[in-house]
């Protein structure tokens, strides 16, 4: 299906993916532990946790960089250069609104408002679900380096998984 000079390609681009996602999952799980601690709030712990969101917010930025620069000398190679470039811009609105959620919580506690326990209980499940929706997507991206079929089928995972997202938002 692919010549020997795509394939390597193609496996050089799904490292630097791998390596994206695995970023903003560590992200997303920073903004969890703030999130967390919204019911008692301590804003220099959590200001250091903003700090630790921004670099990785920093990183995520070099590797989708690194990941377009490699994908524009390969594109000719690709056949599914601008699906993949989709999938990159997509990890990096994830990395965007973890910040901006990170700044957020920061911002509460700075300011000393008190969170209602109910709150940050269906805050903390919201987060757990989308979660479980990285760790499919992330699954689905370490899949693409082994079969085509497992992706596919994790794909559907993540859209069910996304459909749960939805609806706990909506409470």
């Amino acid at each position: 299906m692919f010549s020997a000079s795509e394939e390597r390609e193609l496996r050089r681009l799904i490292t630097i993916f791998q390596d994206q996602i695995r970023v903003a999952l560590d992200m997303f799980r920073t903004v969890m532990a703030m999130i967390s601690s919204l019911s008692n709030p301590d804003s220099k712990r959590l200001g250091e946790e903003l700090e630790r969101v921004k670099e990785i917010r920093r990183e995520a930025a070099d590797l989708r960089r690194r990941f377009i620069m490699e994908l524009y000398e390969v594109s000719p190679l690709i056949a599914h250069s601008e699906d993949l470039y989709r999938l990159v811009t997509a990890i990096k609105e994830i990395t965007d609104f973890c910040e901006g959620i990170g700044v957020r919580v920061y911002e509460i506690a700075d300011m000393g408002w008190r969170v209602d326990d109910r709150i940050v209980e269906d805050l903390a499940r919201l987060s757990e679900a989308a979660l479980n929706t990285l760790m499919r997507l992330r699954e689905g991206i370490l899949a693409l380096s082994f079969s085509s079929p497992r992706a596919s089928s994790i794909a559907l995972n993540v859209y069910e998984c996304e459909s749960v997202v939805d609806k706990l938002s909506l409470i």
